[in-house]
């Protein structure tokens, strides 16, 4: 039968290769622009994960303040895993945070005064930025001197550089651990705290990356061999706001090439009727009507098949000289999704008119 099938494919296509081509041209137009359409919601997609700290964040507290030095250490010793965009250590009092602004410049805000420099953070300088919570919570005429005065941390002189929106005093909630940089009414260059061997009680870390499955797995082993884990939260394997955004991007313009696929059914219909002389001798022969059906199915089958490999070369192609912030290419098993889906949808629209036509006395005397 699939013998039958491939040399009946191979004769249909020969008898009338000008409309076949032209049929295969269609198709191929239509998958090129569903692939096209895929690869710039695919470009949404990955914006969308990078944009969002959220996906790129790990955090963890513990009980063990030796913990996180030794997390740290393998943390920047690991070579398979990506930048890290920053860091913070944390005991709710004072915060160690580095920010690598080769990756973000966007450092956190300071209302007054300024961030620190590279060169403070990486020498480990001692300086100190103030949470407006705890400037409120000073004397009033402490306010104004703190900025010539600084404040003593472990017995050692800070100069006070700026200041950050901070509303919490004592009673931090924990999602703040979670989702902020600065983290405490007291935030120094994590180096210096490093330095100073200051107890922590909470790490957090954005990559400048998503993660892949084998490097969160790979700070799941890390995590485990540490005592008096508490709070743990590794990132998220998937984005609701990125999956919208792909979706926002292709749902439209999908249904409208969804819609062109139907309208090329009866393209792809008159070119089956050529062979229609063929089916007749078939069945005359003794073929059933529904072996006629599943030979026509697969005659289609075939032309969406050819017709969507050469999308996908058409679309390799343009990929390849394109800017990658317009498209990129999709990865093996979102195009193999594309295909069935494509195909599944063809093949449904296709066998509600070709079993019409198969059963109809017109079709078979077709092409006499």
């Amino acid at each position: 039968m699939i013998r039958i099938a491939f040399h009946s494919f191979s004769g249909l296509w020969r008898r009338n290769q000008a409309f076949s081509w032209l049929v295969v041209a269609c198709l191929v137009s239509v998958f090129a622009c569903i692939l096209f359409l895929q690869e710039r919601g695919y470009v949404s997609f990955i914006e969308s994960m990078q944009d969002d700290s959220d996906n790129r964040t790990f955090s963890f507290s513990s009980g063990d303040p030796h913990s996180f030095r030794v997390f740290y250490d393998q943390l920047c010793n690991a070579a398979d895993m990506p930048p890290v965009e920053n860091i913070t250590l944390s005991d709710g009092n004072i915060a160690g945070v580095f920010w690598d602004r080769s990756i973000n410049d966007n450092v956190w805000y300071t209302p007054y005064g300024r961030f620190f420099s590279d060169e403070e953070m990486r020498n480990g300088e001692n300086v100190v930025l103030l949470g407006t919570s705890y400037i409120s919570g000073l004397f009033p005429e402490k306010r104004d001197t703190v900025w010539k005065d600084g404040v003593h941390i472990s017995g050692i002189d800070f100069s006070a550089i700026g200041s950050f929106f901070f509303e919490w005093m004592d009673d931090i909630p924990e999602y703040v651990f979670r989702y902020e940089v600065m983290s405490a009414n007291i935030v120094i260059p994590l180096q210096t705290f490093l330095n100073l061997d200051l107890p922590a009680a909470r790490f957090r870390c954005t990559f400048s990356q998503q993660l892949s499955e084998e490097q969160i797995n790979w700070l799941k082993s890390r995590v485990s061999q540490l005592s008096q884990i508490g709070h743990l939260s590794f990132p998220p394997a998937g984005s609701r706001s990125s999956i919208a955004s792909y979706l926002q991007t292709i749902t439209a313009s999908s249904a409208i090439l969804l819609l062109a696929i139907i309208s090329l059914i009866d393209i792809i219909m008159h070119w089956l009727k050529s062979d229609a002389p063929r089916y007749r001798a078939f069945l005359i022969c003794g073929a059933s009507y529904s072996r006629i059906f599943l030979l026509i199915m697969f005659h289609i089958l075939s032309l969406v098949t050819l017709s969507f490999i050469s999308a996908y070369m058409l679309i390799a192609i343009i990929t390849y000289y394109t800017p990658p912030e317009i498209i990129l290419p999709l990865p093996f098993i979102p195009v193999i999704l594309t295909y069935l889906g494509v195909t599944v949808f063809t093949l449904f629209v296709s066998s509600v008119r070709v079993f019409h036509l198969v059963h109809s006395k017109d079709f078979f005397r077709a092409g006499r």
